[in-house]
């Protein structure tokens, strides 16, 4: 899933999970890779709990494509 916001950032993924969100941007942060989280500070203001945002993973993006092949190593897709 990429939705294009701006011309310098681009969202590669959403998650409701703070615990998905926490590995996701040890992994960024480690490989120095340009991010922020959309509504991570909404979420931390109004005091939410898992499910009830979703968070925007935002990637600059000259660095996305690296970014997604980061993230398919620790996100499967769900069988349906």
């Amino acid at each position: 899933m990429e939705k294009k916001l701006n011309k310098d950032y681009v969202c590669i993924y959403r998650t409701p999970s703070h615990d998905q969100l926490a590995i996701i941007k040890s992994l960024l942060d480690s490989n120095e890779i340009p991010y922020f989280i959309e509504n991570e500070h909404f979420a931390s203001l109004i005091g939410v709990s898992d499910g009830a945002v979703n968070f925007g993973i935002m990637i600059k993006t000259s660095y996305s494509e690296e970014a997604k092949e980061l993230l398919n190593e620790i996100i499967q897709p769900k069988d349906k």
